[in-house]
């Protein structure tokens, strides 16, 4: 598939066939993907790829719609109803896609810190480097299995439930996204460029 092609035939899926994802497939793609540029080459991405229909159920389960009060504090959610309709969409996804990849950032620059404070700015402008970071590495992985007639769906909705998802699979990293996999159950709707004059700014 040409690049062109790619990046005008791609589309977010939800509902995906039960046909087997391929292993190597998805380690190719992620391979590609080490590939993407990251701030001083940090590389900042570490990726759990999980065929394992028990540990996907219960990764799934803590998708429960319930918002936790110690996070959100503070936070101004402007449709809290709307949010939780969206976690539990990500319940199903997760639960019926044949593979997941939970994205995880490693945080190499934050590390060089060492006793960092959130509020300062040398912070947020490294953990933003980060972030950017990893998210160069999952639309990789996203145009990489695309280009293989393989569906996924990033989802961000994952980092409400961070703390239970780091206790179920043993991580100290942060959690970036879960990315769904697998064969699309149907071909999505044709997406359309914009024009250009809603988004780009000529000087």
């Amino acid at each position: 598939m040409e690049l062109q092609e790619t990046l005008l035939s791609r589309r977010s899926v939800r509902k995906f066939s039960s046909k087997e994802v391929e292993k190597n497939k998805v380690i190719r793609a992620i391979e590609l993907a080490d590939l993407s540029p990251s701030a001083h080459n940090s590389r900042p991405w570490r990726f759990d790829v999980i065929y394992n229909k028990d540990l996907k159920t219960k990764i799934a389960e803590v998708h429960d719609g319930k918002l936790d009060k110690k996070l959100i504090k503070g936070v101004n959610f402007p449709n809290k109803l709307r949010v939780k309709l969206i976690m539990l969409l990500a319940k199903r996804v997760i639960k019926n896609a044949p593979v997941i990849i939970v994205v995880w950032n490693t945080c190499p620059l934050l590390n060089l810190l060492k006793d960092y404070d959130k509020s300062n700015i040398k912070y947020q402008f490294i953990h933003d480097m980060e972030i950017e970071s990893v998210s160069n590495a999952i639309y990789s992985i996203h145009l990489a299995l695309h280009s293989m007639g393989i569906g996924s769906v990033w989802m961000g909705i994952p980092v409400l439930k961070e703390s239970e998802i780091k206790d179920i699979l043993k991580s100290k990293d942060q959690l970036v996204s879960i990315l769904a996999v697998g064969y699309p159950l149907y071909k999505s709707r044709e997406k359309k460029i914009r024009d250009k004059n809603l988004f780009v700014n000529i000087y």
